[in-house]
């Protein structure tokens, strides 16, 4: 190119320009290498002159011939190369450029013949093995019939390395833009945004391009004061900094983020930038943190001091916050009182007022620190030191424990005992007294149930004997005295024997109630599906005729008295098998259901029922439903049902409604239904 100098002369330069562009493939910067050849040119122009011209060039000026030969280089090329104009000339270019090939050079001289001139970069190879990069000019000439490569190389090793700092430099600063925590937005003079790191988009909610060429002031901005009152977009830290030309710090407000729908408290700061002599900037570069969290955690903070302060003071235990006090060994001398909440005034009638800041020894008047040992070692180890003592200098009773806090710190809490204790040495006193008493009526009552036993028997005997005369005689006056006897004779005499066996019956019933209260209980693991299904078992096979559906849940398991139990479901099952004998087909099922938070067996049937108004006689000795010649029974068989479950620790009840049947549930404890 040619340039018109300041001085009005003309200036040669050879220019090199190279553009570099960023991720996107937009364009980020111009390098421009520019080489004065003003004087290479004249001298190009005088053919007398060439040589010498040539020679005394300080760029390296290289000719070749067609077959890639050198025909002359001057004496910069041979100091830039090592070599002596001896050992280049005739050479192949190749020696002293590794980048040559013969289809490279065949493209060169194409381009040449056509274009007449080509500048490149390319890398030159030393005598001594080093490489080093060249900006390369070759300018094709014909002459005498012969072509020629005239060519100049500069050497570039300083202005690439100057590029490649550059390029490091502008790619630390990107790097560093793009990764910062902090969004950072760039504004013009204007206060248009011109540049925003990813940072920025995240906090603002905006992509670059959305907010390109926007301004702080622009109406999509929805930002508030903390006290929710609208924050106009003049006072923004950007635009007081390009007004005033001083920079803002610490503004804080809140801005509408539509990416998550939300407000969020960011803390911006802006600083203006100036060019050389002027006055006005012409740039702002604006910060933002989201500050969002830290303003939540430091709500949350607030709100668990409160918290811990109204704990503090509403604790019904007296509460005392201390400091260790060591002597010039670090060994514990005493602990400082630092708060105190009003329980602990109300027990121990000292006001915060008046200890607070105190040595132990001070506060309680006693010339040394209480429990000293016992809280220095909580402080020191970090274990909670718990125990009971009578507190001298107030004349009470304490539960205290000791809570290391932090390095020297801990806290006390107190828990006035003494009206507890008095209570637990008169409750000691009455247990005693008491169990002198449960001794002396157990005696008692188990004298009384001997001497019971004994006319429960002795009653049972002597009622048997009279019971037996009368069945006895009935049956030889109906045998002796037959054929004289009408048949209304013979049903009366067979209505008297049946009276009598009933009453034998009903002694035997009320005999087996009460030694049901009586054995000891031998707890054991218990089949119950398996017990139930031998019952019902025995049931059928006495009734074969009967058409009863029976269902017998699996797995259920229970902790009883295997005997007793047999008796309990002896008497539920005969009772589902005898009330549904009015029907033709029936249906018993045997289960474990839930009741009331517990669980509980049940035997259920579509029996005869009863009216549940009466489910609360059902369990009491000789009670019945039903009419007496309607189903057979004496009415001992639920009591004893109640009986046997209650000696488990159990409950029964039942649920019934007339001719739709009946359900009886009863509870034992370890009840198993994992398997159901």
């Amino acid at each position: 190119k040619r340039f018109l100098r300041k001085d009005g002369g003309v200036v040669d330069v050879d220019m090199s320009v190279r553009c570099e562009r960023k991720p996107d493939g937009s364009v980020d910067y111009f390098l421009a290498l520019l080489a004065d050849v003003t004087e290479a040119r004249r001298a190009a122009q005088a053919n007398a002159l060439l040589g010498r011209a040539i020679d005394v060039h300080r760029d390296a000026a290289f000719w070749t011939d067609a077959d890639d030969r050198f025909t002359y280089v001057n004496e910069a090329a041979c100091a830039m190369l090592g070599y002596s104009r001896e050992e280049l000339i005739g050479q192949p270019v190749g020696l002293v450029n590794p980048v040559v090939t013969p289809e490279r050079m065949a493209s060169v001289w194409e381009r040449l013949r056509r274009e007449g001139s080509l500048v490149s970069e390319s890398v030159h190879r030393r005598k001594d093995g080093s490489e080093l990069p060249v900006d390369v000019t070759m300018i094709y000439v014909s002459f005498a019939g012969h072509e020629y490569n005239c060519g100049f190389a500069r050497d570039i090793t300083e202005p690439k390395a100057a590029e490649e700092a550059l390029r490091a430099s502008n790619e630390k600063y990107r790097t560093l833009f793009e990764s910062m925590a902090q969004g950072v937005v760039y504004q013009d003079a204007g206060g248009h945004i011109t540049a925003a790191n990813p940072a920025a988009e995240r906090i603002l909610g905006l992509t670059l391009a959305q907010m390109q060429g926007v301004t702080s002031t622009d109406p999509r901005w929805r930002t508030v004061r903390e006290d929710g009152s609208d924050f106009p977009g003049e006072e923004h830290p950007a635009m007081v900094a390009l007004r005033t030309g001083r920079p803002v710090h610490d503004a804080l407000f809140g801005v509408f983020n539509p990416a998550d729908d939300a407000y969020h408290w960011i803390k911006v700061g802006a600083v203006p930038r100036f060019r050389p002599g002027e006055e006005a900037p012409y740039q702002v570069f604006t910060t933002f943190e989201d500050v969002t969290e830290i303003r939540a955690a430091a709500e949350a903070l607030r709100a668990s001091e409160e918290r811990y302060r109204s704990l503090f003071e509403s604790l019904t235990e007296g509460v005392a916050l201390h400091e260790l006090v060591l002597d010039e060994q670090d060994a514990p001398l005493d602990y400082r009182i630092l708060a105190v909440n009003p329980a602990f005034t109300a027990q121990t009638g000292l006001s915060a007022e008046a200890v607070r800041g105190k040595l132990a020894s001070e506060a309680f008047g006693s010339g040394e620190a209480p429990f000293l040992e016992q809280y220095a070692g909580a402080t020191l180890s970090g274990e909670p030191a718990r125990f009971q003592e009578h507190f001298a200098p107030l004349g009470r009773d304490f539960d205290i424990t000791a809570v290391r806090q932090s390095e020297g710190h801990f806290a006390t809490l107190f828990e006035d005992v003494t009206e507890q204790r008095r209570a637990a040495a008169e409750i000691l006193r009455l247990n005693e007294e008491l169990e002198t008493r449960v001794a002396s009526r157990t005696a008692q009552l188990e004298a009384t149930n001997k001497e019971l036993e004994a006319f429960v028997y002795s009653a049972s005997h002597d009622l048997r004997t009279p019971l037996r005369a009368i069945d006895g005689f009935s049956q030889m006056v109906a045998e002796d005295a037959g054929e004289k006897l009408s048949a209304a004779d013979h049903e009366h005499l067979q209505r008297v024997r049946a009276a009598a066996q009933r009453m034998a019956a009903l002694i035997d019933q009320l005999l087996g109630l009460a030694r049901a209260s009586r054995n000891d209980l031998l707890i054991e693991q218990v089949d119950v599906s398996a017990l139930v299904i031998e019952i019902l078992t025995e049931l059928a096979d006495d009734q074969p005729e009967r058409a009863v559906e029976t269902v017998v849940a699996p797995g259920m398991w229970a902790k009883a008295d295997a005997v007793l139990l047999r008796a309990i479901l002896d008497n539920l099952l005969a009772n589902a098998w005898k009330f549904t004998s009015k029907h033709a087909a029936a249906r018993i099922e045997v289960g474990i259901a839930g009741s009331d938070g517990e669980q509980a067996f049940f035997v259920r049937d579509d029996g005869a029922g009863f009216d549940s108004g009466y489910a609360t006689h059902l369990f009491g000795a000789f009670q019945r439903m039903h009419a007496e010649g309607q189903f057979d029974g004496d009415g001992i068989g639920l009591a004893t049902v109640k009986r046997l479950v209650t000696r488990h620790g159990g409950r029964v009840w039942a649920e019934a409604e007339v001719e739709k049947g009946a359900t009886f549930y009863f509870t034992l404890p370890g009840i198993d239904a994992a398997h159901v």
